[in-house]
């Protein structure tokens, strides 16, 4: 954080005074405040915020402070002023107080000293009267200033907010067949292009989906599957072409490729170069057919199953984790990895792998959102038709057919009270609640993430809404992501609503 002697008009230190008396000046729009110094933590340059919904309309968003997940409070909507561009000489003020908050300042302007008995009564004609400590004025033909009394502030910001009982979000489950009335065995998994075809892997093995990083260390005297090996997450990870692996040809749009960091065990995780990652899939058992005897590949057994979705018009190869780590190509690209750098891989991985969670991550405008993976039925491309609904709630798209059953469709940024976007990256996350599938309109879907336990906490309560549906926050290194809890994307009214919309559009179409 920044000192508050800079800011200081009388010097580069703090004018002797009472420590009850000193004030720290600010701006907002046209309004000059001040906020008594011994409630301020810090000043800090303006951050990254990123957006959260269901907040109250004063808080801009969150921000990682010093590894402190902040809320940033703009004051402009409470004055009546509009709010002024983000310039060099913005800052937050961070204030001590039960839940971290900061305020939003267009500039400083020093530190005062203002006496008790120089506070004058706001008075009830004073718009922002309920929020502030009383009006001082300089004598000077300067503005008055409004001192704010913090605690005030922060309550009328935080009007609707209602700390609600937390249960820890439910853990992957291993059989959610019993939500959709059916005891058949099923599998999820994530597919991906090769050479313009079709493929997929268990989830389960996946620990991320990253972007294939622009610095790859060449394996001397490699395979030609074997690419070289990438550090990713402070350890080395061998990488190994699925089109080189397949039989494919090696062609145009490899150099924007993705990479399937798979580890289905604690010893051994290679990154598999894809084409691009596509959709997740939870397919029940009978729809995967072993591969027939005579396409099967002996020398490495990669392809375990073929799997038949929509009528049989769409097949999709699946392949196996454990023949793939078995390989020749990925053994000799992990004994590269291993040789390389060997030391430094071994103190990197001095303390174990700590526990981790693993999360669909999906986008809403600028932010990033998870979902607990265990709590995804699959994602599916937006089809061309989506059928709406009269007399629908606002935040309903429509519905679809998928899988020949009728599934309602919630565009979460509707939902999120978010501006409305383009669809060309848009997909459905499905999920079950309540006993209903329900499918969830967002921007775009990240991919898989697994986040270490320790780098996840309680996200702030700004409202009694938001806290109950954004429950937690994950911190990373580069970026914050908003864990959702699934059970609060719809309550028991809304299900039963939304049943009887589906049995309805169902009957309709007999």
């Amino acid at each position: 954080m920044e000192p508050i002697a800079p800011y200081i008009e009388a010097g580069p230190h703090l004018p002797a005074m009472p420590q009850d008396r000193a004030h720290l000046l600010f701006h907002v729009g046209a309004e000059r405040l001040a906020v008594p110094l011994s409630r301020v933590s810090g000043v800090i340059r303006l951050p990254e915020i990123m957006d959260v919904p269901l907040s109250p309309a004063g808080v801009e968003g969150l921000a990682n402070l010093r590894g402190t997940v902040t809320a940033i409070v703009g004051l402009h909507r409470l004055l009546g002023t509009a709010r002024a561009e983000a310039t060099a000489a913005s800052r937050v003020i961070v204030i001590e107080h039960a839940t971290p908050v900061a305020l939003l300042a267009d500039r400083l302007s020093g530190v005062v000293e203002i006496a008790p008995d120089r506070i004058e009564a706001a008075g009830d004609e004073h718009a922002t009267g309920e929020i502030l400590a009383g009006l001082y004025s300089t004598g000077e033909g300067e503005p008055t200033v409004l001192v704010l009394d913090p605690d005030r502030t922060l309550d009328r910001i935080f009007t609707t907010m209602a700390k609600t009982a937390r249960q820890p979000l439910p853990a992957a489950r291993a059989d959610r067949a019993g939500a959709r009335g059916s005891n058949v065995a099923e599998r999820l998994l994530i597919s991906f292009e090769a050479d313009r075809q079709e493929y997929a892997i268990p989830i389960a093995a996946v620990r991320e989906i990253v972007s294939l990083p622009p610095n790859v260390s060449r394996v001397p005297h490699a395979q030609s599957h074997v690419l070289g090996v990438v550090t990713l997450r402070g350890r080395l990870v061998p990488l190994v072409s699925a089109r080189t692996l397949l039989g494919l040809p090696r062609g145009a749009g490899e150099e924007r490729a993705q990479v399937l960091v798979i580890s289905p065990d604690a010893d051994a995780t290679v990154g598999l170069v894809i084409d691009r990652a596509r959709e997740i899939l939870r397919i029940r058992e009978d729809e995967a057919d072993p591969v027939p005897a005579l396409l099967a590949r002996d020398a490495v057994g990669d392809i375990e199953a073929i799997c038949r979705l929509e009528g049989g018009q769409r097949l999709v190869s699946i392949l196996s984790p454990g023949h793939l780590l078995r390989s020749d190509a990925v053994i000799q690209a992990l004994a590269a990895g291993a040789s390389q750098e060997k030391a430094a891989m071994a103190e990197q991985e001095t303390g174990a792998v700590g526990v981790t969670e693993q999360f669909i991550v999906f986008r809403l405008g600028k932010g990033e959102y998870g979902l607990p993976i265990g709590a995804v039925d699959e994602i599916v491309r937006v089809p061309e038709l989506l059928t709406e609904v009269p007399q629908a709630p606002a935040h309903m798209a429509g519905i679809i057919n998928h899988r020949g059953a009728v599934l309602p469709v919630i565009d979460q940024r509707r939902r999120f009270g978010m501006a409305a976007a383009g669809t060309a990256q848009r997909h459905i996350v499905v999920l079950s609640l309540r006993g209903l599938r329900i499918g969830f309109l967002v921007d775009g879907v990240t991919g898989v993430q697994r986040i270490p336990v320790d780098a996840i906490s309680e996200a702030p309560a700004l409202s009694a809404e938001q806290a109950k549906v954004i429950t937690r926050i994950a911190r990373l290194a580069d970026r914050m992501i908003l864990l959702l809890s699934p059970e609060s994307l719809v309550n028991a009214e809304e299900a039963g609503s939304l049943a009887d919309m589906a049995s309805g559009a169902a009957d309709g179409g007999e």
